[in-house]
């Protein structure tokens, strides 16, 4: 893959990772966890190149290079996380005319926080027409303002807990489960059962929320979610929406 360079949202420059075949099936958006960089998702996405998907992977907003870094450290995310979705929708667009690909032929794949947006980046690109979600929230503005998980308590502790549950009822708008059921998108949601941050409970109220418009999975990790089974999984069910 190459890295390549475009201007996202308010004159940001977005860093990516670029791969494709010479006619590809369609176009993938790849995004990144919190805790990683666009280059997590790198060994996927060679896999995908290799099947016949052309594949950007841009870096989110905490993990670029000065001066486009946002702070992580904040109890307002809003700001962040707002232009991480304006960029991802940059990126759809970006994908589409760097592989030629027609209209209703992007995907996204989100791991941890990148596939809890992907339902606010899918409502605004009616191109985008399947997305993935790899160990993810439906309702991240309600985990971090209410979870007992210890990341999430951590969070609320570290900062003004006033300003930082403001900030995320005010990201109510950009949930999975909010923005979903508004999309023309499929859906598959992939879990490990060894993972602490989702709840069976919640994935079934998606599903349910969804109906045949989305498929819930759940493989034998954690919330890393490694699974290679879970890996082929996704990739033949992108190949059944785009090769039918």
């Amino acid at each position: 893959m190459e890295e390549i360079f475009f201007e996202g949202e308010n004159g940001a420059i977005v860093d990516a990772l670029w791969g494709s075949p010479t006619e590809p099936i369609a176009a993938i958006v790849m995004l990144h966890p919190a805790s990683a960089d666009k280059s997590s998702m790198q060994p996927e996405a060679a896999h995908l190149i290799n099947a016949g998907f052309a594949c950007l992977i841009p870096n989110a907003p905490w993990a670029r290079p000065a001066p486009y870094t946002f702070e992580r450290g904040s109890a307002n995310q809003e700001p962040m996380f707002r232009q991480t979705v304006a960029d991802a929708v940059v990126a759809t667009r970006q994908a589409q005319r760097r592989s030629g690909v027609g209209p209703g032929r992007v995907a996204l794949i989100g791991r941890n926080v990148g596939g809890a947006l992907c339902g606010a980046i899918a409502v605004q690109n009616s191109d985008v027409a399947a997305a993935v979600g790899l160990a993810c929230l439906t309702k991240m503005s309600q985990f971090w303002q209410t979870s007992d998980h210890p990341v999430a308590k951590k969070q609320r502790a570290q900062f003004d807990t006033q300003t930082f549950n403001d900030s995320w009822a005010r990201l109510a708008d950009l949930d999975l489960l909010a923005c979903a059921p508004n999309t023309h998108c499929q859906f598959l949601l992939q879990f490990g059962r060894l993972d602490n941050w989702t709840t069976s409970q919640e994935a079934k109220a998606f599903s349910e929320r969804m109906g045949d418009q989305a498929g819930i999975e759940w493989y034998e990790d954690g919330h890393e979610f490694l699974s290679r089974d879970a890996m082929i999984a996704r990739l033949n069910w992108l190949r059944a929406i785009f090769l039918p």
